[in-house]
């Protein structure tokens, strides 16, 4: 046994002898060094996260019609008020044009009315008042001679009467007639005024509706954020209470994981996370 073992030692020896040898002939076998030093021994768990905004709104398509327009696409950030989507409106801006046209036709009418129509009446009043007038002279001048007559007793008492009162109707008719006068000059008829007006209001109103019917065509960013989905596409046909867009507060996110039932005891509440390019590290 003590000759085996001394053998078994020689020939260690010798793979020794030969391994220092083959290495000195060959410059050595290079091997990476790490400096050793004391430090927080870590544990990682990786895992994919979905980023969620706690503060996101959808945005719904009140008018309807056919998409022509999208103006934003997920990932955009937005501004309130900012245009995302347009639907078809040339149909309403026809009728808008109609209706701006039925405004002015409106207003024609009531100057028209003020301006033209009663000027018409106005004429007439003014013949009224010169066939008054003629009249008045005419009985004026009868009584006088009339009254001459009968102051002379050449005619009786009850011609003179006559002619009197004659001349007493051709006064109140002028009267009457330059009254009537003054009311045709103050303007229309108040009832036809209301009239007029009634049927410019109207035609506003019509106005009024349609653009608010086309502000509808239109959807725009109730808030400031990020388009977190796109729900329609361009040429596509869109209804009232359509959904359009999410649009979240890129300010106040939260990253949501799936972490594993076996992972999930690693995790606790204040555990710091990393997130790199496309993973969710958290750190324990």
């Amino acid at each position: 046994m003590k000759k085996k073992l001394k053998w078994i030692i020689i020939g260690v020896v010798v793979v020794i002898a030969g391994i220092a040898l083959y290495s000195t002939k060959t410059g050595g076998v290079s091997a990476e060094v790490l400096k050793v030093s004391k430090g927080d021994i870590r544990q990682y768990l990786e895992d994919t996260a979905q980023v969620l905004s706690q503060e996101k709104q959808t945005v719904y398509i009140e008018g309807s019609g056919k998409v022509i327009d999208i103006n934003v696409d997920a990932g955009d950030a937005v501004k309130q008020g900012d245009l995302l989507l347009s639907l078809d409106k040339k149909d309403m801006e026809l009728q808008l044009r109609d209706a701006e046209a039925g405004i002015e036709a409106a207003r024609a009418q009531l100057k028209g009315t003020e301006l033209i129509n009663y000027a018409n009446k106005i004429e007439l009043a003014k013949v009224s008042v010169v066939q008054a007038e003629n009249a008045y002279e005419s009985a004026k001048r009868n009584f006088q001679n009339v009254k001459e007559l009968y102051e002379s007793n050449a005619l009786s008492k009850d011609e003179f009467e006559k002619a009197q009162n004659a001349y007493n109707t051709a006064a109140a008719a002028l009267d009457s007639a330059n009254l009537q006068m003054a009311d045709v000059k103050q303007g229309a008829p108040e009832y036809l005024k209301k009239n007029y007006k009634a049927q410019l209001e109207q035609a506003v109103i019509r106005r009024d509706t349609i653009l608010r019917n086309i502000r509808k065509q239109e959807v725009r960013a109730a808030m400031d954020g990020i388009i977190i989905e796109k729900l329609v596409e361009k040429n596509s046909i869109a209804v009232p209470s359509t959904a359009a867009f999410v649009i979240g507060n890129v300010n106040n996110l939260e990253l949501e994981a799936e972490i594993l039932a076996d992972d999930a005891n690693k995790v606790k509440i204040g555990d710091k996370w990393k997130l790199p390019v496309s993973r969710l590290v958290m750190q324990f």
